[in-house]
């Protein structure tokens, strides 16, 4: 019984978590700036890798979490920008993979100046076989996406366009 019962944190304390920890971090840390933000390949030795970013900046304060799985970064958010509304709270959610960690990661970092960490999980085979089943279910229910059909891709302020010129990333809406 005592397993199966959690105590969650109220949500908008979860939400400050991934900041909290980077201003931590920050704060105990004697980093010397040169200038290069260049994310450098390490051996994470996971299956699944989670990686959570945050920054200090604006909306990125909130941090937003990834997953690595099978050679591919999986993201949701609302990288459809033409489709923002409510002072750019709401908008169609858009579901993205990239093949391509290192390069994600160093646009992540450039683009918004983010702190990522990157956090590896070992799976048993079972696991893994699990994992898969449900991200096949959860592409079965997408519609690839194109990213020109952000209206703000011709102002040349897409997030989508940007994140694609730099890691080629896949986009999808869903169906339902």
């Amino acid at each position: 019984l005592k397993r199966r019962i959690r105590i969650t944190l109220p949500k908008f304390i979860e939400a400050i978590i991934p900041y909290s920890m980077m201003v931590e971090i920050n704060r105990n840390l004697s980093v010397r700036k040169t200038g290069s933000y260049a994310f450098e390949k390490m051996d994470t030795k996971g299956d699944l890798n989670i990686l959570i970013h945050t920054s200090n900046r604006g909306f990125n304060r909130m941090g937003h979490m990834d997953i690595y799985f099978d050679g591919k970064v999986i993201s949701y958010g609302n990288y459809d920008e033409g489709s923002r509304y409510f002072n750019q709270l709401f908008g169609d959610g858009v579901l993205f993979t990239t093949n391509n960690k290192t390069q994600y990661i160093n646009f992540c970092i450039d683009h918004s100046k983010k702190t990522i960490f990157d956090f590896g999980i070992s799976l048993t085979d079972r696991q893994k076989e699990r994992i898969r089943n449900r991200i096949d279910e959860l592409f079965a229910n997408t519609v690839q996406w194109n990213y020109k059909d952000d209206k703000k891709y011709y102002d040349g302020d897409s997030y989508a366009a940007k994140l694609y010129k730099r890691t080629k990333a896949k986009f999808y809406k869903f169906k339902k």
